[in-house]
């Protein structure tokens, strides 16, 4: 069995990369690791039939010949099949900046760009295969997610060619605004409201920063783009949210270059990501971990 798989916590891009990837390794089956929430949990069952998903679970690792991953390159976020590591050939496509300690790849491709949805339609672009209309639509709402609309400043040209190609192929723009218009529900806006209040505005050497924390008792969708909010409310150069969910905390950063996300929470929490977006998990609560930032920066 060829497994392709993304990261706990999927989103569209990681499942957008899943479907194209399944398009350049046929016979591969896509393969789900952890739960589905929110927006995307509705769009998956809606395409239920098309995408074929399995669930971790139900995978035999000794069926499992092979490993493709999307959207990540860190065995920390691919649950039990970073047991396999090491004992069948590993391949990766992702967007992040490579970091110490990543999957060792057989294969792949590794691309600082907007969204590894981008990657994997240059490769199918260029071995002539053509997705289809379903597939290209879903492709093209984690291209729409990781660049923001073609607006974070981590968008590259390649990420509008991408999109292009996704349109020629039958990407439904108006399905993509449906699915990212329902990420600002209500409890996104209660957080948001949260993470004003807490919200502490450092000056540090000509750099603004903002440090804010919340806690909720359960999962709350669409949690990155709350982060790109902050840093246009306050102009800042970045974003740390400190967000405690049940019992584990999590931290996401945005940032516009000058100050690098992906390095500060790989020395806080083993985090990772690149210099524009980073992502971290940590066990202590909230305000130790947000002094660890503090004193990070």
């Amino acid at each position: 069995m060829i497994a392709v798989i993304g990261h706990e916590n999927l989103d569209f891009d990681a499942l957008g990369s899943m479907v194209l990837a399944r398009r350049l390794h046929p016979g591969s089956r896509l393969v789900r690791i952890g739960g589905l929430e929110g927006r995307i949990r509705e769009v998956a069952t809606m395409f239920a039939d098309h995408l074929g998903i399995i669930e971790e679970s139900e995978v035999e690792p000794g069926d499992v010949e092979k490993l493709i991953v999307c959207d990540t390159a860190r065995a920390e976020r691919i649950g039990r099949f970073a047991g396999l590591v090491g004992r069948i050939p590993v391949v990766v496509y992702d967007h992040h900046p490579p970091q110490e300690g990543d999957l060792p790849a057989s294969g792949g491709a590794v691309r600082q760009v907007g969204a590894t949805v981008t990657i994997l339609a240059e490769l199918l672009r260029e071995r002539g295969l053509e997705p289809e209309p379903d597939e290209a639509t879903l492709a093209y709402a984690g291209l729409w997610e990781d660049t923001g609309g073609f607006t974070y400043t981590s968008t590259t040209a390649a990420d509008l060619r991408a999109g292009a190609w996704l349109l020629e192929h039958g990407a439904n723009l108006l399905a993509v605004r449906e699915w990212m218009r329902g990420r600002s529900d209500e409890a996104a806006r209660e957080m948001l409201g949260r993470l004003l209040e807490k919200a502490d505005v450092l000056e540090l050497e000509g750099l603004r920063v903002v440090l804010t924390s919340a806690t909720t008792s359960g999962y709350v969708p669409a949690l990155a783009p709350l982060a790109h909010t902050l840093l246009d409310a306050y102009d800042a150069d970045a974003v740390f949210m400190v967000l405690q969910m049940g019992e584990d905390t999590q931290i996401i950063a945005r940032s516009n270059g000058r100050i690098d996300a992906g390095a500060l929470l790989a020395e806080v929490c083993g985090g990772g990501g690149h210099p524009r977006a980073a992502f971290g998990r940590c066990a202590e609560e909230p305000g130790t971990v947000t002094a660890r930032v503090s004193r990070a920066l």
